[in-house]
Parts: structure tokens; C-alpha cells; sequence
């Protein structure tokens, strides 16, 4: 669209030679040959605006990642095909609502026959993937007598992630040491669960090393020795049901879930261990087997950066027939959901005991405000009373749930938003130092 500009110059500009043209016909042709020249002019200017302006080209790189609610940016880059430089203006930007951007400079300079790359600072507030649609900006005329609102479209994605750099910054205490992938030196309990080789019988060995079918086969004692495993499958577990829409500051469950779990995967990446994912509520939503290596974390934060809460129940069942049916290999299983429902508590119960005697279960739940004891905080007003009691049933269903986990080895925490990563990672990190895996 082609909008004239300098209205009041141009009019100005016609009031002496409309004096002119009154003082009689001869002088009215001069007005007319004048007023000629001036269409002329204003037409020629028109048209290298027409010409110009479609000519410049906009891109913007197919795919760019943020981090949620951190500020981030991602490249324009418009080519000037004319030999002359141009001025746009006005720039503007088609993105979602859940995407806010800022621009530094309302005027662009392009250089002529030159690219020229523009960083565009974003602020996202939700996670997911987004399009961005149309790029509108204004180009002068030569002469500055008209202006032209150009769209252009971008085939560009802009992937939202979790909040990955502020998960990593909770656990700064666990990198002091650089010398070791940044951990401290742990002392590692036990003598290893993987077979290495036979040997001698040494005076000292005790009863439970020596392999008795090589002792009679031989005829003397024979003793086998263990190594410590190298390579350990973890896996993150994370409920992208209705329990991950509870909000706060913002900020869903399932984030929380999200970021934690990559978190803990660059940790077990450091510690040369295999880490996958399973994202689940009544149904199977991702499945990524373990591995190790960049390609593989960026593989695991590809698949599931866009999954969003459900409005349904978990189905637990169908989790733990799905994992025993994958997972042969005995692994480090970390579920992170919410067993505050009585209901689906038991039928968790259930299922995982049979997974208990193959897999090492560990299991994290978020602190709920309402899930409180009865007098941890004083009762201001009468209905809060009816408030705290319905908080203390639940609270207390969640006690006898604990201890019927314990039970069977399996180890139920509570955790605040911000403190669920260095939950994860310690809890890893002390199954691995007691060779728990």
C-alpha cells in the first residue's frame, strides 16, 4: 500500500502558481504546464517506490531457540538489491501473544547491493513452538513524496525451551571442583556389580566372591573379581496429566518437570550414563530411550519441548506395563507426579511393585500450599478452618502413601519448585555412589 507523505509541502508548493493562474488565461497555462511537471514528477517518484520496495528481501533463520522468560534474540536479515541505499521504518513483527519483542531502532539504514542482519530481542512466556508470521516495515520514495507499507512472509519457527540456564544455576554447588566434570570426590561403596575376570583365591576373600563352579572344575579355590559399571541407564518419568497444570508464578508443573529432567541428563551425561525420558498421562506421549552424547540431549529437548498439560487422569497402568515391556535392563527410575488423589496413589502402589524388584524407583512430588498440616499456620477467619482440615486429610493420606512406599524400597519426596533439580541430582548421585543402580 503506497501512502503520500509531505501533504501540507505539496500543498504549499501548489499555492503560488494557483495565484498565478488567476491573473489570467496566459498565465494559466504556465500553471497547467507546472502542475504537469509536478504529476509527472510525483509519478516517477511513485513508481521507484514500486520498484524499490518489492525488491528488498527479508529472512529469518528456519528455526531459533529461547529459554522461557529469558530474554533472547533471532536474526533479520534484509537484502537491498539497489545500488542506492534505503531507509525503512515502522518495523514490525507478527508473533504470538505469548512472545513479546522490542526493537531498538525505528529507522534501518540498508546499504545498497548489501545484506544487512538485525537481532530482534524476544521475551517468552509460555513454552512451545511458534511461528512468525509477517515482517511489515515503510520505505521512503526517492524524493520522500510517498511511503509504501510492504509485507513480507518468514517461514520461521521460534522453539520456546525450559528455563535450562536457571536450572543449571541452582546447582552451582555441586561444580566447584573442575577437576572431576566438576563433582566432588566421592567415595564409591561396595565392590562393583560387573563381572571382570577370575582369579586365584587370596587369603581374606571372603565366601560370596568365590565362584564355586570354576572351584570344582579346577580343583582349587577361585575367586571373581568386579569392576565398577561405566555406562548406567536413568530415566526421567515426568506426568504431563492434569496435575502438571497446577500454576505458579507463572509457570506450570510440567516446566518444572521439563527443566529439571534435562538438567539432571546433562549431569549423567558428565557421568558417562545413559539418560532417556517417558512422558505419560492416560496414554504414552514420549518415549526416548536412554543414551548419551550432545546429539542425544538435543535430541531428547527436540522431541518433548513442545508437549503441554493434559485435562486427564494419569494412567498408571498402562505406564508400568509400557516400561516393563521396554525397559529390560535394570535401571534408575525417577517419576516425577503427583499422588496427593488417594485413588491414584493405590493403584500407583500396585503397579510399581512389581517394577521395584528390577528398577531402583525414586519418586518427586511438588510441594502443594494447600497439603499442609492442620496447626503448621495459624487460622485467621472461621472458613479457613474447614480449608486447613481438608488440606490435613489429604496431607495426612499422603504420610501413610509415603510410608506404604518405603515399604518397598521406594523413596517419596516432597520438594519446592525451585529446589526439585537438586533433588533429582542428588538423589543420582547418591544412588551412584552407593552402586545402587
Amino acid at each position: 500500500m503506497i501512502i503520500p507523505r509531505n501533504i501540507i509541502g505539496w500543498s504549499l508548493l501548489l499555492l503560488p502558481f494557483s495565484a498565478i493562474a488567476l491573473m489570467g488565461d496566459s498565465f494559466m497555462q504556465v500553471w497547467l504546464l507546472m502542475l504537469a511537471v509536478l504529476v509527472l514528477v510525483a509519478l516517477f517518484d511513485a513508481v521507484s517506490l514500486l520498484r524499490h520496495a518489492t525488491g528488498i528481501a527479508v529472512k529469518a533463520p528456519e528455526s531459533s531457540g529461547l529459554y522461557l522468560k529469558r530474554s533472547g534474540s533471532f536474526e533479520l536479515t534484509f537484502f537491498n538489491p539497489d545500488h542506492q541505499s534505503r531507509l525503512i521504518s515502522n518495523l514490525r513483527l507478527m508473533l504470538p501473544p505469548e512472545i513479546s519483542y522490542e526493537m531498538h531502532a525505528e529507522d534501518i539504514l540498508l546499504p545498497a547491493s548489501e545484506q544487512s542482519v538485525i537481532d530482534v530481542e524476544c521475551l517468552p512466556h509460555r513454552r512451545g513452538s511458534y511461528q512468525v508470521g509477517e515482517c511489515i516495515f515503510e520505505v521512503k520514495s526517492p524524493l520522500g513524496g510517498w511511503s509504501m507499507r510492504v509485507r513480507k512472509q518468514l517461514d520461521a519457527e521460534l522453539r520456546v525451551y525450559p528455563d535450562l540456564p536457571g536450572e543449571r544455576k541452582k546447582l552451582a554447588a555441586l561444580f566447584l571442583n573442575s577437576g572431576l566434570s566438576g563433582m566432588h570426590i566421592n567415595r564409591l561403596l561396595g565392590q562393583g556389580r560387573e563381572f571382570e575376570k577370575l582369579r586365584e583365591y587370596l587369603p581374606g576373600d571372603g565366601f560370596d566372591i568365590i565362584s564355586w563352579k570354576a572351584t570344582a572344575k579346577r580343583g582349587r579355590p577361585i575367586s571373581k573379581v568386579y569392576q565398577m559399571e561405566d555406562t548406567q541407564e536413568v530415566y526421567a518419568i515426568f506426568d504431563t496429566s492434569r496435575f502438571s497444570r497446577v500454576t505458579k508464578n507463572d509457570t506450570t508443573n510440567l516446566d518444572h518437570y521439563l527443566a529439571s529432567s534435562f538438567t539432571l541428563s546433562q549431569i549423567a551425561e558428565r557421568q558417562k550414563d545413559s539418560f532417556g525420558l517417558i512422558g505419560f498421562d492416560s496414554q504414552i506421549r514420549s518415549f526416548i530411550r536412554a543414551g548419551n552424547g550432545q546429539a542425544h540431549h538435543l535430541a531428547c529437548r527436540d522431541e518433548i519441548f513442545s508437549l503441554m498439560p493434559q485435562d486427564n487422569s494419569p494412567d498408571f497402568n498402562n505406564l508400568f506395563t509400557f516400561i516393563r515391556m521396554k525397559l529390560r535392563r535394570r535401571a534408575m527410575l525417577i517419576f516425577l507426579t503427583d499422588l496427593s488423589d488417594p485413588a491414584l496413589a493405590e493403584e500407583f502402589i500396585h503397579g510399581v511393585e512389581l517394577l521395584a524388584n528390577r528398577h531402583l524407583c525414586f519418586i518427586n512430588m511438588l510441594n502443594n500450599d494447600e497439603i499442609i498440616p492442620l496447626f503448621k499456620n495459624p487460622v485467621e477467619t472461621g472458613k479457613e478452618v474447614y480449608n486447613r482440615l481438608a488440606g490435613h486429610l489429604k496431607w495426612s493420606d499422603l504420610q501413610e502413601t509415603r510410608l506404604e512406599l518405603a515399604r518397598h524400597g521406594i523413596s517419596l519426596s516432597l520438594t519446592d519448585r525451585s529446589g526439585l533439580s537438586l533433588q533429582m541430582v542428588s538423589e543420582y548421585l547418591e544412588a551412584k555412589r552407593r552402586q545402587m543402580i
